[in-house]
């Protein structure tokens, strides 16, 4: 159905947006992206969809050049979709920590 055709063009997508920003920005051709996960409660309330755009998303660093990923597992949300203030501040970690290890 369009769900699966959409998740099949989401990793070209993804990719295009991002190096499309790179390419917008003057001296940004080689900046580090670090992408982020999707909630785990996003994930199992949306089922093989969202498992299938999670793996696009992890996979990232191995389709674009200094780029890495931020796992989001475990971290709390408030609505299914939308991580609580304090699984924030952690993500926010773990999204120093790609960037550092790319540096």
């Amino acid at each position: 159905g369009a769900g699966v055709a959409a998740v099949a063009a989401y990793a070209d997508r993804l990719d295009a947006a991002l190096t499309g920003f790179r390419a917008a920005i003057t001296g940004a051709a080689g900046c580090p992206i670090v992408v982020g996960g999707l909630a785990d409660d996003f994930i199992n309330y949306h089922g093989a969809n969202a498992e299938a755009l999670q793996a696009i998303i992890e996979d990232t660093p191995n389709r674009l050049p200094n780029c890495a990923y931020a796992s989001s597992a475990g971290l709390a949300t408030s609505d299914l979709t939308h991580f609580t203030a304090a699984a924030q501040r952690i993500f926010a970690g773990r999204f120093y920590g790609g960037w550092a290890s790319l540096s």
